[in-house]
């Protein structure tokens, strides 16, 4: 059986990867707005999108 926390953490990895690529293709959008796009489409649960918007920050910052 596959472990559920390093699916998850594959899943936000996968979603940052997306996240960098559609801002890149879209930089005029709302990075809000394409967050949720990408929850949505790497099927993120709620504390998988959290997570992801602070890796996302940490990124931005560092």
């Amino acid at each position: 059986m596959s472990n559920p926390l390093v699916s998850a953490e594959a899943r936000v990895k996968k979603a940052l990867i997306l996240l960098s690529e559609l801002i890149e293709k879209q930089p005029t959008s709302p990075v809000n707005k394409l967050l949720q796009r990408v929850a949505f489409e790497c099927d993120l649960t709620p504390k998988e999108s959290v997570s992801l918007q602070h890796h996302f920050n940490k990124k931005e910052k560092g």
